[in-house]
């Protein structure tokens, strides 16, 4: 339920992905890359043209989030593990879609 009003709080989810994206300090990416991954766990994804259909984490963004905290040399080693599971589900999930929708690739 918490993960819900995240979303659908029209800045939250920006803001924690802006910490991510803008390069704030160190400890507040590693705590808004924690939300992310928890977030992305609890919520599913649905591709980016369907958002406005109901809200969910856009899987694309969470993959760039994910890329850009893997990047990071001062990961530690639980977060980077986290980070690795998230990004996993979201190419599961994004095969899942392509089939669903009948296409050859991960949408």
């Amino acid at each position: 339920e918490s993960a819900w009003a995240v979303v659908l709080d029209a800045g939250a989810w920006d803001a924690l992905c802006s910490c991510i994206e803008k390069g704030a300090p160190h400890t507040v990416r590693r705590e808004s890359a924690w939300a992310v991954v928890t977030l992305a766990k609890q919520l599913g994804f649905q591709p980016a043209d369907a958002r406005d259909a109901a809200p969910a984490v856009d899987a694309r963004r969470v993959l760039a989030l994910v890329t850009a905290m893997l990047r990071d040399d001062r990961g530690e080693p639980t977060l980077q593990r986290a980070l690795l599971d998230a990004a996993e589900l979201v190419l599961r999930y994004g095969v899942e879609v392509g089939r669903a929708q009948g296409l050859k690739m991960n949408p």
